[in-house]
């Protein structure tokens, strides 16, 4: 467990929650707006920090307790603290050995958790060192996906989906992957109001709805009856786009009602995504 006195609180605990320095009055502060920090980079952090237990990296700070924070998160691959303060230098901290920057000749990443003025004025002084960032792995983390299920045409579509897709769905390695790996799912449900009941009463929908965010996109039954249904298709998949597009999601993923999904289909794709994002 870690503890921030207050004072450290307002300057840099809102280093993680928001990347970002919130001045009122001239002053920094965080405290009055914590209710309104977006959270989502800590999450990213911690994921980042979960995923490289390997490869050793080191800290940049040791005074800030959020520098303590990432060392920990971190685990034994943190072998260095990073310090500018040349009377901690050779001394230890957590076990971990403090080395002025001009010293370090290590060719592996430096995480500074600082603020943005404060880590690109170190970085400009140290060229030399390969830093990351809180905004850096931002870009890399996989951590919302929109999966769509057209559903419509009879009783026979809504059977496969209780019965096929959403119990396949919930393999160990499908969705339960991704929320252990903090990836927040939305799921749109294209369907007729009359089916949504339907729907909702099945034990595996229930489960589901625990777990995601469900959404119904409801059809007209006129539509639903008259329409070429890979037209009908195609409209819900340009609508889902559309939603994708003005989301915060990293990726989009087309379902249809009669899949049957391998047990670890959705852990193959969290991976490949987390290969295509990285910088």
């Amino acid at each position: 467990m870690f503890f921030f006195p207050e004072k450290q609180l307002e300057k840099e605990i809102t280093v993680l929650a928001s990347n970002q320095a919130f001045l009122i009055n001239n002053q920094t502060t965080a405290l009055e707006v914590l209710p309104s920090l977006d959270f989502e980079p800590l999450n990213q952090f911690l994921h980042y920090a979960d995923e490289n237990q390997d490869p050793p990296v080191s800290v940049f700070g040791t005074s800030p307790p959020i520098s303590i924070f990432c060392a920990e998160a971190f685990g034994d691959s943190c072998i260095y603290f990073i310090d500018e303060d040349r009377t901690k230098e050779g001394k230890v901290l957590l076990n971990r050995k403090i080395l002025h920057p001009i010293e370090f000749n290590g060719d592996h990443i430096v995480f500074n958790p600082l603020a943005d003025h404060a880590r690109i004025s170190i970085s400009n002084r140290h060229p030399h060192l390969r830093f990351t960032s809180i905004k850096d792995i931002g870009t890399s983390c996989i951590n919302a996906i929109i999966i769509t299920i057209p559903v419509w045409g009879g009783d026979t579509y809504i059977r496969n989906v209780l019965s096929f897709l959403f119990p396949t769905l919930m393999a160990d390695n499908n969705l339960p992957y991704l929320i252990q790996n903090r990836v927040s799912v939305t799921i749109l449900v294209y369907t007729k109001k009359t089916d949504v009941v339907k729907l909702q009463q099945s034990k595996s929908f229930q489960i589901l709805d625990k777990l995601t965010t469900i959404i119904f996109k409801l059809v007209d039954d006129e539509i639903a009856n008259a329409s070429n249904k890979y037209k009908l298709m195609g409209s819900f998949q340009n609508d889902a786009i559309k939603i994708f597009r003005s989301s915060s999601a990293n990726a989009l993923l087309f379902f249809t009602a009669d899949m049957i999904l391998s047990y670890n289909v959705l852990e193959y794709v969290l991976n490949k995504l987390h290969e295509a994002k990285k910088p």
